[in-house]
């Protein structure tokens, strides 16, 4: 099973509700409340489409909402009639271990995850938790004795493997995606995930100088993410024709090779095709969603 972590922003959940219906036998979004009011409208659309997802409830950035906000705003509130999620709880490094026993006994009717950002200490309290569904690491920050130390044949594997730049025109022409999709079984993981094209440091920033659009691609047992990337030479604007630029390379990329065609990937064609601007935010949900779906399709065909 795939466990994508996806902020709770307008593209990435329109992205998620736009995956075809079938790929939602072979992935669960775990969903990461960044703002409340945004989050709220934008969690509708899931609850719409009858979605199942996990939701974080202390992710622990700054400025995210914490676990009392979203349990006000969102299990007590827009979640209130909504039976079909789950939560998960962020173990960090100042967690303490009656945060935990807290955690675990709140919120009787809904099933219950953990996500290890961090090592915690007290690895037996953990491992004699049974009543959770999935332990869910952060391999960037915990190590494979204490994943062994702590599961209960209930491991998640999760990285990040987008190499974001500072700098759209800094992209390689491509790169391997690290993920644990090819070894998570032979690490007795019943799942893996990532942070899509994203990255685990989603930011905005200021006007890009250049535009790139990210194209995920299965190939032999490989997962590469293809950068199409425009020229910087008028400074921050001409966005629209940078666009172009991009697409140009991408379609054309797509045309010449052997590459599932995604939902996503669909998207990308019919805007070279009509030749309009759509924004910066709708390519990125194409890129999530083709992310999503070329990942479920390989696990479709295992």
């Amino acid at each position: 099973m795939y466990f994508p972590f996806i902020n709770a922003k307008q593209y990435d959940l329109d992205a998620l509700c736009e995956i075809e219906v079938k790929h939602y036998d072979s992935f669960i979004p775990v969903i990461i409340p960044a703002n409340i009011t945004s989050c709220k409208r934008n969690i509708t659309k899931l609850i719409s489409k009858d979605i199942y997802f996990i939701l974080v409830l202390n992710y622990g950035k700054k400025g995210f909402p914490d676990i009392n906000q979203i349990t006000e705003h969102f299990i007590d509130d827009s979640l209130k009639n909504y039976k079909n999620f789950s939560i998960a709880y962020v173990i960090q490094k100042e967690t303490e271990k009656f945060e935990i026993a807290n955690y675990i006994q709140s919120f009787p009717t809904l099933k219950k995850s953990l996500i290890h950002g961090f090592e915690f200490g007290d690895r037996k309290l953990l491992k004699n938790l049974s009543n959770v569904e999935y332990n869910i690491f952060l391999t960037d920050f915990v190590n494979s004795s204490y994943i062994e130390q702590v599961s209960n044949s209930n491991s998640v594997l999760v990285n990040d493997g987008f190499l974001k730049q500072s700098r759209n025109v800094d992209y390689p022409p491509k790169n391997i995606f690290k993920t644990h999709l090819f070894d998570y079984h032979s690490k007795n993981a019943v799942g893996f995930g990532d942070f899509t094209i994203i990255g685990n440091n989603d930011t905005t920033g200021f006007a890009a100088f250049s535009v790139a659009l990210h194209l995920t691609v299965l190939n032999n047992s490989s997962l590469f993410i293809y950068h199409f990337v425009s020229d910087d030479k008028d400074g921050q604007s001409e966005i629209a024709r940078k666009y172009n630029d991009a697409l140009t390379e991408l379609d054309d990329f797509v045309n010449k090779n052997k590459v599932f065609i995604t939902t996503g990937i669909i998207g990308f064609q019919e805007s070279y095709k009509s030749g309009h601007y759509p924004g910066l935010g709708i390519p990125k949900k194409w890129s999530i969603k083709n992310h999503v779906e070329q990942i479920c399709n390989y696990l479709s065909v295992l």
